[in-house]
């Protein structure tokens, strides 16, 4: 071996040892690339393990929220057919969740409401954006309707759409309250009640639309505003707006208050209200606050007084009419009393000489019976049974005669006011009976002011009244004439008005009135279908009121007859009056003139007799009120026997017939007792 193979061979070795220290650094770098790897194998497997079971967790944790979450939770696919329903879902609908996998959503979904819900997925189709507050209608298995909200969103696979998916929750006893809220507050603004709510300090805290226009503000002004802004009182105070605080005292005390509250209008009138107050409570039963209603009566108070008058004009009207009835009665036995007493002492001073003791005693009680005459005759004319002269009369033209007479009786400390409307057209009245009203009235008036003077004011105008302005059933619809007589006297307290047409009622001294007067005037006043009234306060004088019907001016008036002459004669004459004293006085009287008599007192027994002998008699004068046949029944009965026979009718009164019911039945004269020989 030469040296330079020696040399090579060394050469030889060190490359070995080189290659050898590489092929180790590579086994070395292999190795920790090996283990490398295996760690992050490991990592790997060890990562994925975590991963599944993180999406494992993550998968229960959404099924747990899916299956109980209270809302309605659904996915869908593409055509509307649910793919999943949670139990909450399944609950609202009624409907299983086996039931309603596969079912499409239009099955529960109202017809009304699809086309929406439609419209509304097909926007999230097309921006890939949820949509929320959608508000539709359910049909739910029983086939009622529920009203729901929710909110849809879109189901992606990489950027392919796969379905919906959507949560909802039942809002229907929401919208049912929030209707019935909305229906109690247009309730509550259109109820005429005024309704308030406050808390236990005053404060109000709801006030209903009439509140607020009653009170000038609108309701939203009126929270939290004290409650004395209300400026209510309680009834009996003497100034309004002191008594809001005080009953809200007494409502929480008793629980309840109910009374009468006054407020002053813009005008300074009282206004009353009916008002009742309770506590509200909590549902603890803890009060919280309270609640008023109040109602404005004012117009209804004012109602009621003036029915409670025309109620005691009523019973007036009605209290006369009885008392009329009963002086009626009593004036016909008085009359059949006096007729034989003025008869008797006529016949008897026609034998008696001239100026005798017996004369002048016989003519006193003359003058006493026929004062007695004349008493009865206003006891008539106040129950309206006696007969008047009526005429078509011009009032004014009776009122300007009686004033003259009045002015130069009366003092100078009284002046006299008259405001006389002219033209005021015709009346029916009795012109003596009323230039007797006048007299009264203003006599009236004059002692009224007779100590401190005054003013007499006389009215006369014409009105026109509606049926709700008369009193008297008799009184209809039309024209009148108002004659006024106005005092300014001390006036009269209610209970003197109440009794001051009554019958022997005065308050005037002894000397100074009957009692009679105004009796009489209110039984002219009724006679002529007409009405008189009374309006009186203490310290504001008095007025009295007479209302008479209008007529027209070419109404023809009544003829009275008079007799200026006694007649005689020699016909036979049929007497009938079932009172024996009266029958045969009246026999006297008129054999006296000439005439023969037959006198009988039954008028059954009279009609027999002239039916024997109907030729016999040229007249028959016979009484009204007989027993077993009245006068007018015999008359009838006379004049079908003989429609020519002159009948006249004698009575005291009568509510049963009247001058033109008597000539209607053929009875040509009608004489009112007592009757005097003239």
């Amino acid at each position: 071996m030469g040296i330079h193979d020696i040399i090579d061979n060394k050469h030889s070795h060190t490359e070995q040892q080189q290659a050898h220290v590489m092929l180790l650094q590579k086994v070395k770098e292999l190795t920790a690339d090996l283990n490398q790897a295996r760690v992050e194998l490991r990592e790997e497997i060890a990562g994925n393990k975590l991963t599944e079971l993180i999406l494992k967790e993550s998968e229960e944790r959404y099924r747990s929220l899916f299956e109980n979450s209270i809302e309605g939770v659904f996915t869908v696919d593409l055509d509307g057919n649910f793919t999943a329903v949670n139990n909450a879902f399944a609950k609202i609908t009624g409907f299983s969740q086996k039931e309603l996998i596969g079912q499409n959503y239009t099955e529960i979904v109202s017809q009304e409401t699809a086309p929406y819900v439609f419209k509304e997925y097909n926007k999230v189709f097309k921006t890939g954006k949820p949509v929320s507050n959608i508000v539709y209608e359910l049909i739910i298995k029983d086939g009622a309707q529920r009203m729901i909200e929710g909110s849809v969103n879109i189901i992606k696979k990489g950027n392919w759409a796969q379905g919906f998916q959507g949560n909802f929750r039942d809002i229907t006893g929401r919208r049912l309250a929030d209707k019935n809220l909305k229906f109690q507050a247009m309730l509550l603004s259109q109820i005429k009640d005024s309704i308030i709510a406050t808390d236990l300090k005053g404060r109000i805290k709801f006030a209903n639309q009439a509140m607020a226009d009653f009170l000038g503000y609108s309701p939203d002004e009126l929270m939290e505003r004290d409650l004395d802004i209300l400026g209510l009182g309680l009834e009996e105070d003497k100034e309004p707006g002191i008594g809001a605080k005080r009953i809200v005292k007494q409502t929480l005390r008793n629980g309840q208050w109910r009374g009468h509250l006054i407020k002053l209008d813009s005008k300074g009138n009282r206004i009353l209200l009916d008002t009742r107050c309770w506590v509200l409570n909590n549902k603890d039963g803890e009060p919280e606050g309270l609640c008023g209603i109040l109602n404005d009566i004012t117009e209804q108070k004012q109602a009621e007084k003036e029915r409670i008058k025309l109620e005691e004009k009523l019973q007036q009207a009605q209290k006369m009419e009885s008392i009329g009835t009963l002086a009626g009665g009593i004036a016909h036995d008085f009359n059949n009393i006096l007729f034989p007493i003025i008869g008797y002492t006529e016949m008897t001073l026609d034998f008696l000489p001239k100026d005798s003791i017996v004369e002048k005693n016989l003519n006193k009680v003359l003058s006493g019976a026929l004062r007695a005459k004349n008493l009865v005759q206003q006891i008539l004319t106040f129950s309206r049974q006696h007969n008047q002269e009526l005429k078509p009369l011009k009032v004014e033209l009776v009122i300007k005669e009686a004033l003259k007479l009045l002015r130069a009786s009366l003092p100078t400390t009284i002046e006299i006011h008259r405001k006389i409307e002219k033209d005021c057209g015709l009346v029916m009245a009795d012109p003596t009976q009323m230039h007797q009203i006048i007299m009264n009235l203003c006599t009236n008036a004059f002692h009224a002011m007779e100590k401190t003077g005054g003013i007499l004011e006389v009215s006369l105008e014409k009105v026109e009244l509606g049926v709700a302005d008369l009193i008297d059933p008799q009184m209809m619809p039309g024209s009148y004439l108002c004659f006024k007589v106005r005092d300014s006297g001390p006036g009269m307290e209610p209970a003197i008005q109440k009794r001051i047409f009554d019958p022997y009622f005065t308050t005037k001294k002894d000397g100074k009135g009957t009692g009679l007067g105004l009796a009489v005037v209110h039984g002219i006043v009724k006679n002529c279908k007409g009405n008189i009234s009374v309006y009186s306060e203490p310290g504001k004088g008095t007025v009295f009121s007479v209302c008479l019907p209008r007529i027209k001016n070419d109404s023809t008036p009544f003829k009275s007859v008079s007799h200026d002459s006694l007649p005689t004669g020699n016909e036979h004459i049929l007497l009938v009056d079932d009172e024996e004293m009266i029958a045969s006085m009246e026999k006297q009287m008129i054999q006296r003139f000439g005439y023969k008599v037959t006198s009988l007192t039954s008028s059954v027994e009279a009609l027999e007799t002239f039916s024997r002998q109907p030729d016999k008699f040229d007249l028959v004068i016979t009484d009204l009120t007989m027993p077993n046949m009245t006068g007018n029944q015999l008359a009838a009965g006379l004049i079908k026997i003989r429609p020519d026979i002159p009948i006249i009718i004698c009575t005291g009164f009568s509510e049963i017939i009247s001058k033109q019911r008597a000539a209607e039945l053929g009875i040509k004269g009608f004489l009112t007792k007592p009757v005097i020989m003239k």
